[in-house]
């Protein structure tokens, strides 16, 4: 795995959220978090700056985001889900 790449693995209650502390993007690559839902829910995946401004968010069963660092900085990740059952989920960044 490259410096700043996170794998993870996590179950997100209903209506609940699961933040992720912040994960190292540089400037010169696209940054990619991509979640692969266990299909009973929908999840939103949010992308916040160090200074916890949105830069992306998408919702789906299993979404992806792709996005370009303006230098390199922690980015925390939120995956909420928008479902009434639980939903076990894969997080993958590079």
């Amino acid at each position: 795995m490259a410096p700043g790449a996170y794998r993870d693995t996590a179950t997100v209650a209903p209506y609940r959220t699961i933040r992720y502390r912040p994960i190292l993007f540089t400037a010169n690559d696209d940054g990619v978090v991509s979640i692969t839902g266990g299909g009973s829910t929908m999840l939103d995946v949010a992308v916040y700056d160090e200074r916890g401004n949105l830069i992306i968010h998408y919702s789906g069963y299993s979404p992806y985001v792709s996005f370009r660092p303006y230098w390199v900085q922690g980015m925390s990740i939120k995956v909420r889900n928008l479902g009434g059952v639980s939903n076990t989920f894969s997080m993958r960044t590079n």
